[in-house]
């Protein structure tokens, strides 16, 4: 009887897919103990209100974490919803990509806790770079150079919209370099790039490629 090949035996993902799920949910858990509660004895309504307002920081910078790690994740998830196969370079690809993403707490506590400093704002936009580029890596290793995509789905329009996302990679390079002459400008591009990647994912859906959760035909 002949032995299954590499391919056939990791065709189904669902054990690198739970993994990751698992890195996610544990990376936006440890966003939220960012957050402190400010320590004031028996205050007023109003003196608690100025000691939150103190913290916004460290909202601003667990809001900005909290939206982009969902964005991630929802590409992550779209991504090898589409991936009919892994091979062992892109489960390696994938846990790169986990270890920039448990990452992301470090640099979401300096610009909470460092709004106005240059570095803490540059680290930010580095990760985000370096998860960016590896994602990039990952998606051209199994759309373009091998042929992954699931039979049943649209493989140009999928192609099409993967491109979209080695766009942004040179744009997320201009607030790491903004970041050394106002760093809140900086902050605003994330959230704007935040918001991209929400937009980008509409439009794979309105597409008309699969939603996450649905089975292909």
């Amino acid at each position: 009887m002949r032995r299954k090949t590499f391919y056939q035996h990791y065709a189904v993902n669902s054990r690198m897919d739970a993994f990751s799920d698992g890195v996610f949910a544990i990376v936006v858990t440890l966003l939220v103990l960012e957050l402190r509660v400010p320590k004031l004895d028996n205050p007023t309504p109003a003196e608690l209100w100025a000691g939150l307002l103190k913290e916004k920081s460290s909202f601003i910078g667990f809001t900005l974490s909290f939206f982009y790690v969902a964005s991630v994740w929802y590409s992550h998830v779209y991504l090898f919803k589409v991936l009919d196969r892994v091979d062992a370079v892109i489960i390696w690809l994938n846990n790169l990509s986990l270890f920039f993403i448990c990452f992301i707490p470090f640099p979401t506590a300096l610009i909470g806790q460092y709004t106005h400093n240059s570095l803490a704002a540059a680290m930010f936009g580095i990760v985000v770079f370096l998860l960016l580029a590896t994602n990039c890596l990952t998606i051209w290793y199994a759309i373009f150079r091998n042929d992954f995509i699931d039979e049943h789905l649209d493989k140009k329009v999928i192609r099409s919209n993967a491109k979209v996302v080695f766009w942004l990679l040179p744009f997320s390079l201009i607030p790491i370099f903004l970041s050394f002459i106002d760093p809140l400008i900086a902050v605003v591009i994330y959230f704007l790039m935040v918001t991209s990647s929400v937009i980008l994912a509409v439009r794979t859906r309105m597409a008309g490629l699969p939603e996450v959760g649905e089975e292909h035909p």
